[in-house]
């Protein structure tokens, strides 16, 4: 890569640190201990009989918050004979009512749009429950007497996925959706990471860190992530995580639907097609149909026309196992693009812009909080 050179080294602890502002990287590392403490987490938490049995299970949520929702669908998507469905809304879906379960999802309980799902839930008596570390949601909770998750309070919304996922098949285990089976998928998937994390610190070397390359590679250019079915929310949070660690824009995509449009786009001039980066999610257990349309389209339009490619593969046996393992290598890899970059991935300068100014004109926060005192009444 041109330049590549002159860029920062990635081998410098010191001065990868020095970045890193609030130790995002050590909270990466924690993960697998995260992953088994957050079902004692669900364990703790105690639902009336009228949960059992819910027709649908609405996950609300926003961001790093709503993508444990993603998981839980796709992960299940062969298993549970009830659908899932992710509202990023301040709205629920007109259909939503009594007999469904709604998991409210907020890593620091403040997210407007989540309050206002929550509220609507609650008007319309739903079976509901909520996820948080803190803020209006967990007040709301106390006041109404709405069973509650209650997890640490993370450096950053986006690195408690652990907290803010495993709680909820412990929840579908207590209302008999879920046998307990998903608990060694679990157990799997912790053993993984911790086997893993060692591969992606800041110590170990360029040579030997696959998040380390895979952020060079996707450096001065657009990383586009393509995954198939269980790894389509995967795609979706290694988008995310370039969006806030890397502060990047990048693009998500599911196979097969781009076969159906998106690898049209690759027939561009070069010039637009070369500033991207392609990291496509793997499975060494694709069916036959899913890795003939990879192989054909890194054939006939990647290998050709991206800039460069990447190709990432869940391990484990387990398909919970297979999408944090993919999951945990893009989050690594998108702390240290923002470092390449020189930006604290901590920081989501815009965001907290748009936020101040919400609650400002609309104050959408305290209005929730008038109304649920009227409700209590």
């Amino acid at each position: 890569m041109e330049g590549f050179s002159e860029i920062l080294d990635l081998d410098d602890v010191s001065l990868v640190s020095s970045f890193d502002s609030m130790d995002l990287i050590d909270e990466e590392m924690d993960w697998p201990t995260r992953c088994l403490d957050a079902i004692k987490l669900g364990d703790k938490v105690d639902l009336p009989r009228s949960f059992k049995g819910p027709s649908r299970i609405i996950v609300c949520g926003m961001g790093g918050s709503a993508i444990g929702g993603d998981y839980l669908k796709f992960w299940l998507l062969n298993k549970l004979k009830v659908p899932v469905i992710v509202s990023r809304d301040y709205v629920l879906p007109a259909f939503v009512g009594e007999e469904d379960l709604v998991i409210c999802v907020s890593a620091s309980g403040n997210t407007e749009e989540t309050l206002s799902a929550f509220y609507e839930g609650v008007k319309r008596g739903c079976r509901i429950l909520a996820i948080t570390s803190n803020g209006f949601l967990e007040s709301f909770c106390e006041e109404l007497d709405v069973p509650l998750v209650l997890i640490p309070k993370p450096k950053q919304p986006r690195f408690a996925l652990p907290y803010l996922f495993f709680p909820m098949p412990v929840v579908l285990e207590k209302v008999d959706l879920l046998s307990r089976d998903w608990r060694k998928e679990a157990e799997e998937a912790a053993e993984i990471l911790k086997k893993n994390r060692d591969y992606y610190m800041v110590k170990t070397p360029i040579e030997k860190n696959l998040a380390k390359k895979i952020a060079l590679e996707v450096y001065e250019r657009i990383p586009l992530v393509y995954g198939f079915r269980h790894y389509a929310p995967v795609a979706k949070r290694i988008k995310c995580e370039f969006n806030e660690n890397s502060k990047v824009l990048a693009v998500n995509d599911v196979f097969p639907e781009i076969n159906h449009n998106t690898i049209v786009g690759f027939e561009a001039k070069d010039s637009l097609t070369k500033i991207f980066t392609t990291i496509l999610l793997r499975d060494h257990d694709e069916p036959l149909e899913i890795k003939t349309r990879i192989e054909t389209t890194k054939r006939v339009a990647i290998e050709e026309k991206a800039g460069s490619l990447i190709e990432v593969f869940g391990e484990g046996e387990s398909l919970l196992a297979r999408m944090f393992s993919a999951t945990f290598v893009g989050d690594f890899a998108s702390i240290y693009l923002g470092i390449l970059y020189e930006k604290d991935p901590a920081t989501i300068i815009t965001i907290d812009k748009l936020k101040k100014e919400l609650k400002e004109k609309v104050g959408t926060q305290e209005k929730i909080k008038e109304a649920v005192k009227k409700l209590k009444r």
